[in-house]
């Protein structure tokens, strides 16, 4: 909001934002440096704002600017790294003192735990631990997880559990009492993702691995790692939580059972463990 107040007023009524507004506002940011997918995340969430005024009846449809205006995207980048970086990753062994051992277990966690998304990760505590599972719900979808604790994830978790603190890694502990503002939470985590982001940087340097890693690598590389090793697609969606082709098809994954996810789980992990590239 603040940075699209810089070029169009945001107080005028929304039946006088025009077409031309959006071309200016895109036009402006993209002067500005400012990616064309990062344009497209600021106006899809301008054009789901307006969406919704049209369903409260707040303002009529026929002044609706995105029309004839597309919104633009570019395709990214691949963020998921090889199996051997990924093996180097959890050969590199940082002094439990290092300045950047918090991210380094962070990275850990996010492979070891089926690609968990670091904010359900940073906000996990010991409630989330049921025997020898991870039980959660996904803050952005609501839905419901429960991950099998490997020994390698054990063997992390051990030294969390014996501590106070509200959250098993403490980085959010600070902030969970702005919890329910979420403006002002979403700014404390965003700030905790942009430093371990810049850690992570480090660490792939220490690593000798030459792609910039950032909390989405893990995701990414585990979905990857997975189909390099003879995953199915079916059973990957299935552990990363998502949808898989039509919504037939997705029906079908509630046929997966958790002996058989966990399987694929721990086949995923043991190929990153076995023959670590030091």
């Amino acid at each position: 909001l603040k940075r699209i107040s810089k070029i169009v007023d945001l107080e005028k009524r929304m039946e006088k934002v025009s077409y031309a507004d959006l071309v200016k506002i895109e036009s402006e940011l993209l002067k500005d440096g400012v990616s064309a997918n990062t344009i497209s995340v600021y106006l899809r969430s301008m054009r789901s704002i307006y969406n919704k005024a049209i369903k409260m009846d707040l303002v009529d449809q026929i002044y609706y600017p995105f029309h004839k205006f597309a919104i633009k995207q570019t395709k990214t980048m691949p963020r998921n790294i090889s199996l051997q970086d990924m093996q180097k990753y959890f050969a590199l062994k940082l002094p439990f003192s290092h300045r950047y051992q918090k991210a380094y277990i962070i990275g850990k966690l996010i492979f070891l735990l089926c690609g968990i998304n670091l904010k359900d990760l940073l906000l996990l505590n010991k409630d989330n631990i049921r025997g020898d599972r991870i039980v959660y719900q996904r803050s952005k979808t609501k839905r419901l997880y429960s991950v099998k604790i490997l020994p390698e994830t054990k063997m992390i978790l051990e030294p969390m559990l014996k501590h106070s603190g509200e959250t098993l890694l403490c980085v959010l502990d600070n902030y969970l009492k702005y919890y329910k503002d979420s403006i002002s939470f979403e700014a404390k985590y965003t700030e905790k993702r942009k430093l371990i982001n810049k850690h992570l940087k480090w660490i792939s340097f220490f690593a000798y691995i030459d792609d910039k890693i950032t909390s989405y690598t893990f995701r990414y590389s585990f979905a990857n790692i997975a189909k390099d090793i003879g995953v199915s697609n079916e059973i990957i969606a299935a552990l990363l939580g998502h949808s898989y082709g039509n919504a037939v098809t997705s029906i079908y994954l509630n046929n997966y059972n958790q002996e058989e996810l966990d399987k694929a789980h721990e086949m995923i992990v043991n190929a990153v463990l076995k023959n670590p590239q030091i």
